[in-house]
């Protein structure tokens, strides 16, 4: 009888989904980020934004009552965000040191999108994915996305820049200190961290690592 009454108690929680969390990130990184950003409201930049849901860092808090700036150079990606998440700012743009412009090329699959012409005629030879063409887009530092969008507070910074995810930390000011970071280093190793660039760059930032999975590390600003 105990049993199957554990049975039961188990099948409802699950059908209700007690004691489960959802994840849409692609290494399972949103569901630690959930446990250090428990708030029921808060800003996030996610720089790189991707998809609206899939392989996203960001939707999780998005039905959370969240909100904040998806910056991604894909333009076809506009509309779906106005569609699946329209209390986000969606900002066609590449993050980069210095202002200006690039050319960006896209692909079947998004994940090939890219800046990088080296990078993108190696895509092309893949049987896998088609080529859907270029187009030239704006490259703005983080620090003048933020200052534009007049943010008081993040609560969330992602970045996932297709290896260039450093050149974003170093566009960015700090005059507006993220609370929780997740950013990709495809270098990191838990073992010799020091030999990170991003891993040294966000410690002289003063912030602590307290997670990383897959290639995304999670940061929390120890100031705090």
């Amino acid at each position: 009888m105990q049993i199957l009454l554990e049975y039961l108690k188990t099948i409802l929680k699950l059908l209700l989904g007690r004691g489960v969390v959802k994840s849409y990130s692609q290494f399972g990184e949103d569901v630690m980020m959930q446990s250090l950003c428990k708030d029921s409201h808060g800003t996030y930049v996610d720089v790189g934004a991707y998809h609206p849901v899939l392989y996203s860092n960001t939707y999780a808090l998005y039905k959370k009552g969240w909100h904040g700036l998806v910056i991604d150079p894909n333009s076809l990606l506009k509309p779906l965000y106005a569609l699946l998440r329209p209390q986000d700012m969606f900002i066609h743009s590449g993050v980069g040191l210095e202002e200006g412009s690039g050319t960006y090329h896209r692909f079947s699959d998004g994940a090939y999108n890219t800046f990088n012409s080296g990078t993108a005629e190696a895509s092309k030879k893949l049987q896998r994915i088609r080529f859907l063409g270029s187009e030239e887009c704006n490259i703005l530092p983080l620090s003048r996305i933020v200052r534009d969008a007049d943010l008081a507070e993040i609560g969330f910074l992602n970045i996932d820049a297709e290896g260039s995810d450093l050149s974003v930390l170093h566009s960015y000011d700090w005059s507006v200190r993220p609370r929780i970071i997740s950013i990709e280093s495809g270098e990191f190793n838990p073992d010799t961290p020091q030999k990170s660039e991003i891993y040294q760059f966000l410690r002289s930032k003063n912030y602590r690592l307290v997670g990383f999975s897959g290639v995304s590390l999670l940061w929390a600003d120890s100031t705090i």
